[in-house]
């Protein structure tokens, strides 16, 4: 019949209290177990643990992650007591680690910032000193021996126990180091509803849909409103080497948020934080290489006038555009600017049309006021019912200087100009 398993506690010296890990008022061996004051974790408890573990003593029943909490803050939070405060449970006793024991723990490997142990059947000289009999590691001295040999950090408690379990498992990790959780930059978030575009149909008085508008394109703000908002870079979380050291994370980026503000826009420090504010009544503008953020009285737009980017625009206000006006498109609006040409159709309630490009195959109205076309017009209609239309005039061979402006009448249909 073999030989029964012996466990950890058959070599085991007698238990005996520890008395001497540090301050006094750093470690608190009690009747219910090994507490540690939470005034004084990190640097001071670390070089407590670290006397009685190089001291040739081991705790038994450890946890582990509170353990790491309090030397490192690093893991999940301490447990907390029935009066609010923090409870540093560390381990239910601590007994001496016996020398014969000790050299139970083979060399450990590390590589890549990972520790590799090789689990494997042991053996341990018999009660009677006769032979050898087969017994097995244990987790408490598992730690306390790779604290011995520079591993203070990352212990994969869980692995180890698997290896403990399965003699046979041979080289695994047990033993990991943390990398830094990188922080997060300064951002600017939007913060009201009353800037976010919508480029759903919109939907018309009897309920049906408009395929061919969005519903808010350009949105309105009021004065006083909260546009943007900036968080504040949040700081990474720091990593920690296999022996414990601390690996610091980058430092976040900040950004000058004072670059958000345009003409009617103010940044005013609240209770949320710092925001970007309105200060008018207007249509929000955004600069699409500065992000500059305008309220001004009419809207400007860079996208062109289509199908994909605006759709047809009923506007309540004035208008400029530097983007082409697509075919069969329509801006309806008042005092009405378009920089490029213009394929569809410019309607305006008053005010003045000013097209500083091309009108081709298009046309312009204007139901109260001028209408001024700057570049070549060709199969287009031109109406101001209350006003002037000036085009400009074509070249001629004779005339190849820049060419000047003629008034026409109020309506007219221009031929194909070259």
């Amino acid at each position: 019949m073999s030989d029964p398993v012996l466990s950890p506690a058959t070599h085991a010296a007698p238990a005996t209290r520890f008395a001497g890990a540090g301050p006094e008022h750093c470690i608190a061996h009690r009747a219910d177990g090994v507490y540690a004051d939470p005034a004084v974790l990190g640097t001071t408890l670390l070089a407590a643990v670290d006397a009685l573990l190089r001291g040739g003593s081991f705790f038994r029943g450890l946890n582990y992650p509170v353990l790491i909490k309090a030397l490192y803050d690093s893991g999940p939070a301490l447990p907390v007591g029935p009066g609010g405060e923090a409870l540093v449970r560390l381990a239910d006793d601590i007994l001496p680690f016996d020398a014969s024991r000790r050299g139970l723990y083979r060399s450990v490997k590390i590589r890549d910032g990972q520790a590799e142990y090789c689990f494997e059947p042991v053996f341990a000289t018999a009660a009677d000193g006769m032979g050898e009999q087969p017994t097995r590691l244990d987790v408490d001295e598992f730690v306390a021996d790779m604290w011995q040999k520079g591993i203070r950090f990352g212990i994969d408690i869980a692995a180890v126990k698997q290896g403990i379990d399965h003699p046979n498992t041979g080289r695994i990790v047990v033993a990991r180091r943390l990398e830094p959780e990188a922080g997060q930059d300064a951002t600017v978030v939007e913060v009201s509803d009353d800037i976010h575009r919508s480029d759903a149909p919109r939907q018309l008085a009897n309920g049906k849909l408009d395929l061919m508008s969005f519903q808010n394109r350009f949105p309105q703000v009021p004065a006083g409103a909260c546009l943007l908002q900036k968080l504040p870079p949040r700081p990474g979380a720091p990593g920690f080497e296999l022996s414990g050291i601390r690996i610091e994370p980058a430092a976040p980026n900040e950004l000058d948020f004072a670059a958000y503000t345009g003409a009617g826009t103010r940044i005013e420090r609240l209770a949320g934080g710092e925001y970007l504010v309105a200060t008018r009544t207007g249509f929000l503008n955004v600069d699409p290489k500065t992000h500059q953020v305008s309220i001004d009285d009419k809207v400007i737009s860079r996208d062109g006038v289509s199908a994909r980017t605006t759709g047809n625009l009923q506007l309540s206000g004035d208008y400029e555009e530097f983007g082409e006006v697509q075919e069969k498109r329509v801006i309806e609006g008042n005092s009405i600017t378009v920089h490029a040409d213009v394929y569809g159709e410019v309607v305006s309630r008053g005010g003045s049309v000013r097209l500083c490009a091309n009108l081709v195959g298009g046309s312009a109205h204007n139901k109260r006021g001028d209408i001024r076309v700057d570049g070549v017009t060709s199969n287009a209609v031109i109406a101001a019912s209350a006003g002037s239309v000036t085009r400009r005039a074509p070249r001629t061979a004779s005339s190849p200087a820049p060419a000047c402006t003629s008034t026409w009448p109020s309506t007219a249909r221009s031929s194909p100009t070259r």
